[in-house]
């Protein structure tokens, strides 16, 4: 351990003294970031949510926001008889992951000029650069690779929606926590939760996602049955939906840690502790005047909010500087008032 932490060190040094290359490397690396970001929400649209068979369409899961939207746009086009479940004439192109892979970054394109204006260049750039990795990964990697699921006869892996929708919205919920954790979106709702938040810190987004994910399910779901001269079978697929929708929250929200905070009660007799933290943290605290029960000491109570990732280096120094301290930590579900996030580049 100690061997890792000094090479760790050692990097850091080198980096400080090395401003230009480390500038350069993290944009390669934010650059691998949103190409793994795309790739892993391409291969599960692609196998999971909307997979093709051998040209045979086999149910289509409502991935909801632009993506669902653009489900829609496709939609459309196989109501008016276009063969969107066909190859393209100019390369081994599906018509279905064309007109959706054009229509999602078409509707993301004002989410880039707004996230461009409001949110910050880089986390537009990125954002950009993460869609339009989608596009190509989905139209170039091939479906003999994304099909791979349904090649096995031993299980029925085509018919198994449940399976399907579990997978979906994993691999939706994990390319949103990786473009969030590499400092950008994967666009769409994600790019426009970043901006609302920021605007506007105790907003429901998760009650505006609902919104606009279930009106995204009820059209395409009376698409659906439009297309299928009222077939009702497409609203099982609404259902499974739901589970899909349910999935990638979760995975969402147990790899981001941004907007997730933490309130720390601290009981000490060091008296120099509140300006400690105050200099190593952006925030400020409330002390109050307390006295032990049984010792009969005069103690500091200390209140302060902190970003969940804080809290481990916070504890360390508290401890550092009183052993004897009593910490206790509690989730904060909303945070109403002045309170410093690090504003996206």
């Amino acid at each position: 351990m100690e061997f890792f932490k000094k090479i760790n060190k050692n990097c850091q040094e080198f980096f400080y003294d090395h401003s230009i290359l480390r500038i350069i490397l993290e944009y390669l690396v934010m650059v691998v970031g949103a190409f793994l970001s795309a790739f892993i929400f391409a291969f599960g649209y692609k196998a999971f949510s909307s997979p093709i068979i051998e040209g045979e369409k086999i149910g289509n899961l409502i991935t909801g926001g632009f993506s669902g939207l653009s489900q829609i746009v496709v939609k459309l086009f196989e109501i008016f008889g276009f063969p969107i479940n066909t190859i393209a004439s100019f390369g081994n192109l599906y018509w279905n992951y064309l007109i959706q892979s054009i229509s999602y970054f078409m509707l993301n394109v004002p989410i880039f000029l707004l996230a461009f204006k409001k949110i910050g260049k880089k986390f537009a750039i990125f954002t950009a650069l993460n869609v339009s990795f989608y596009f190509l990964v989905i139209n170039i990697v091939p479906s003999s690779f994304t099909n791979m699921f349904y090649i096995s006869n031993s299980f029925d892996f085509k018919n198994d929606f449940f399976a399907r929708a579990i997978f979906a919205g994993i691999c939706t919920g994990a390319s949103s926590a990786i473009a969030y954790k590499f400092g950008h979106s994967a666009g769409g709702v994600d790019a426009l939760s970043v901006f609302l938040s920021s605007k506007k810190k105790d907003i429901s987004l998760g009650k505006i996602t609902l919104l606009l994910n279930g009106i995204i399910i009820i059209v395409y779901t009376l698409l659906c049955i439009l297309n299928d001269k009222g077939d009702l079978s497409s609203t099982t697929m609404a259902l499974y939906s739901c589970v899909y929708f349910f999935t990638c929250s979760t995975v969402i929200d147990l790899f981001t840690s941004r907007d997730k905070k933490n309130q720390l009660q601290i009981i000490t007799s060091n008296q120099n502790l509140p300006d400690v933290l105050i200099n190593y943290f952006p925030h400020s605290c409330t002390v109050v005047q307390g006295k032990g029960a049984y010792s009969k000491q005069d103690k500091l109570v200390i209140y302060v909010i902190l970003s969940i990732f804080e809290v481990k280096k916070a504890v360390k120094i508290i401890q550092q500087l009183d052993s004897n301290a009593f910490v206790s930590i509690t989730k904060v579900n909303q945070v109403v008032g002045r309170f410093f996030i690090k504003p996206r580049e």
